[in-house]
């Protein structure tokens, strides 16, 4: 699988994000990882102090069971937001966006969802409605052996 593309999610353009997502990783095991960065005050001057908090979950499939219209992905668009989850045997992950229109402009402050799919993996970037930078990648795994 080599899938490229990148961008940030909006509601003209959730449709093709979620088909993306399934073309990636439905009906293949894949390695989610999700990393929580924080930034705490330095201790001098210099030095910005990091900690990275991290949640690896491997071989994981999606799983449409229980869902409302039985799929292991869906989006939507109401109330003039990108809405979009993502089903899987651990649980679900959700994101939504503000942003109107097929293509919106990069936002390094990660406001609304940023995706960049690359080869056999997904990266997502967003923040949490608490505010909390939020980054997770799915990478299908290799099962030839």
């Amino acid at each position: 699988m080599n899938l490229y593309w990148y961008g940030m999610l909006t509601t003209g353009n959730v449709e093709q994000v979620a088909g993306l997502l399934g073309q990636l990783l439905d009906g293949k095991f894949y390695t989610a990882i999700t990393a929580y960065p924080t930034a705490y005050p330095p201790f001098d001057k210099e030095n910005l102090d990091m900690d990275v908090r991290m949640d690896v979950r491997t071989s994981q499939k999606l799983s449409p069971e229980g869902t409302r219209n039985g799929k292991a992905i869906t989006w939507s668009v109401e109330d003039e937001r990108a809405h979009l989850t993502i089903y899987d045997t651990y649980g679900l992950y959700c994101v939504d966006s503000k942003l109107q229109g097929d293509r919106a402009r990069n936002d390094s402050t990660y406001q609304n969802p940023y995706f960049v799919f690359e080869g056999n993996r997904v990266t997502i970037r967003h923040r949490a409605p608490a505010g909390n930078l939020l980054v997770w990648t799915f990478a299908v795994e290799d099962h030839s052996e």
